[in-house]
């Protein structure tokens, strides 16, 4: 299953914070105390984000606030049909079921009260922001990529890739995939959309 992933700071904070500063806790402090199924079941959503994890390019966790002391990968230019810079993305495969999986462990810790009970001990701090940037990383993975973006990207992960544009077609399909983005990412915050969209996505960003 063909997946975008932009290099955009935000959705990387929030992919790595799934590991960080929820699943690692949870997975390491906290395995006495949730019930032996949650524990396997938190294990296996653990494997999916490791797997999806796999399938990143080196250049999205320069963005990691983890990491430190390590020469950051380089990615590559994407350009507009006019030549103007846009917020460059790459395509990935991925397994559905991992999605899937990462997905559905949200929705248990987000409406489990032991599991939350469990995630407030492992964590210091509160832990409604780490469940929304979690909701975040997920949603912008399940959003579909059409065919002419997948297309106009699918050379994104061969090494040595300095300079890519779009034509006009792949153009259109990149900013309705943007904006489809900065939905999934600030749901239910207008304001924060149209903020990231202009930061971010369009060819005037700066």
């Amino acid at each position: 299953m063909y997946k975008l992933v932009p290099d955009d700071p935000v959705w990387a904070t929030a992919f790595s914070q799934i590991e960080d500063e929820i699943l690692h806790p949870l997975l390491s402090y906290c395995g006495q105390i949730l019930e032996r199924p949650d524990v396997e079941d938190l294990d296996t959503a653990y494997s999916a984000w490791f797997n999806i994890s796999r399938r990143l390019p080196p250049a999205v966790w320069r963005h990691r606030p983890t990491t430190t002391g390590v020469s950051p990968a380089e990615t590559y230019a994407l350009e507009s049909p006019s030549g103007a810079p846009l917020t460059s993305m790459w395509v990935i495969d991925i397994v559905p079921a991992d999605l899937n999986v990462l997905a559905a462990w949200h929705e248990r810790m987000s409406k489990d009260r032991d599991i939350l009970d469990a995630l407030r001990l492992a964590v210091a701090g509160p832990v409604d922001p780490l469940l929304y940037a979690y909701g975040s990383a997920v949603r912008a993975l399940k959003i579909g990529a059409t065919q002419d973006l997948v297309h106009a990207l699918r050379h994104t992960l061969v090494p040595g890739l300095k300079r890519l544009s779009l034509t006009e077609s792949g153009y259109l399909a990149y900013q309705d995939h943007c904006r489809q983005l900065v939905e999934a990412i600030h749901p239910h915050d207008e304001w924060a959309q149209r903020h990231h969209y202009h930061c971010w996505y369009t060819d005037v960003a700066t």
